[in-house]
């Protein structure tokens, strides 16, 4: 585990090089075309994401506020400009949840209650039945963290209804 800990500390260095790089490149944003601008963002996003995840991962409480601000970044990129991610998985959502766990592993459940309705709302507006599945599972572990049992096992119950109706849909 010492040695797990010690690629992570190794890789949060490169991520941040990494982030370094990308502010030095935004000063020189004006002569770039749209498309290199685009894949700044792009990157950008992606660092917060995984450094996010790497503060996350090393589990120090410490590093939890660091989290939460690569994934505040990230997603203030994402609003910025939606049109550079042309992923598959609700972004918007994705980073909420993410943010959600941070407050979720600080016991700070209303917060990240809030933001999971925020996300399932967002995944309900795009019709993601995948995320809102997530969502739902994610939302009813905080539930039961929380102890709010009869609560968590009406979430929990909405969540197998979708992924009934999830594994139809793909089985046709």
């Amino acid at each position: 585990n010492g040695h797990n800990c010690a690629t992570r500390q190794q890789s949060i260095a490169k991520f941040e090089e990494c982030l370094d790089i990308i502010y030095i490149l935004y000063t020189v944003s004006p002569f770039l075309s749209d498309a290199q601008k685009s894949a700044i963002i792009t990157q950008h996003m992606n660092i917060c994401l995984n450094l996010g995840e790497l503060y996350v991962g090393i589990g120090l409480r410490e590093k939890f506020g660091f989290a939460l601000r690569m994934y505040e970044e990230a997603q203030t990129l994402f609003e910025f400009d939606p049109t550079a991610f042309k992923s598959k998985i609700n972004l918007k959502s994705f980073i909420l949840s993410k943010m959600a766990d941070v407050y979720i592993k600080q016991e700070e459940f209303s917060s990240a209650l809030g933001l999971l309705e925020e996300a399932l709302n967002d995944a309900l507006d795009s019709n993601d039945k995948d995320t809102q599945c997530q969502i739902l599972v994610t939302q009813g572990r905080a539930l039961l963290d929380a102890k709010q049992f009869e609560k968590a096992s009406i979430v929990f119950e909405k969540a197998i209804a979708l992924s009934i109706e999830l594994n139809t849909l793909h089985s046709k």
